[in-house]
């Protein structure tokens, strides 16, 4: 009976009770992806031994992240994201989650996304008659357009574009002399 007694001792003295204790952050995949938009997920798994007094990601273009963005999260029951905007299209971006908590800073593995290349314009005819077909147009690729009806001399030809199911845009074509755009 003696030995069982030190041996629990020996087992429960290299552990302290009030030893602070680190977060655990998941960084998750990314949402809702646009030409130049997207928002980032993560998780708290264990909020450590004390309150997480911040949370957010880091992103960049470079997956080593040495000049990152920094954006706050909001925590909301274990998880919190962050819309970021004014990405560029067709362009992949690396990212990672982190929590603070008293003990220190913390931090997700490493995940990437790739804003969308590909946008689908619609058109109207403004006024004017006949239509064109939706087309899907690859950014930073010269395309043409296709086959039309269109017969209105001059007109201001406005199409919207609408990327991957996602927020509408307005581009504005101006029409020369021709009949066909």
């Amino acid at each position: 009976a003696v030995a069982v007694v030190m041996v629990m001792a020996a087992v429960f003295s290299g552990c302290k009770e009030d030893e602070p204790i680190a977060p655990t952050v998941v960084t998750k995949t990314a949402s809702d992806i646009t030409l130049v938009s997207a928002t980032l997920n993560a998780k708290i798994t264990n909020a450590g031994s004390s309150p997480i007094t911040s949370c957010g990601f880091y992103y960049d273009t470079i997956q080593s992240m040495s000049y990152p963005e920094v954006c706050e999260g909001k925590l909301d029951n274990g998880e919190f994201s962050t819309a970021i905007s004014d990405l560029t299209p067709s362009t992949t971006y690396y990212y990672r989650a982190y929590a603070i908590n008293n003990v220190g800073l913390v931090e997700g593995e490493i995940m990437s996304f790739s804003t969308y290349n590909k946008v689908t314009v619609s058109f109207d005819a403004n006024g004017g008659d006949g239509r064109i077909e939706p087309q899907i147009f690859t950014i930073g690729t010269i395309q043409t357009l296709s086959a039309n009806t269109f017969t209105r001399e001059n007109y201001l030809l406005i199409g919207t574009h609408q990327p991957m199911e996602q927020e509408q845009h307005t581009l504005i074509y101006r029409k020369q002399h021709s009949r066909n755009v």
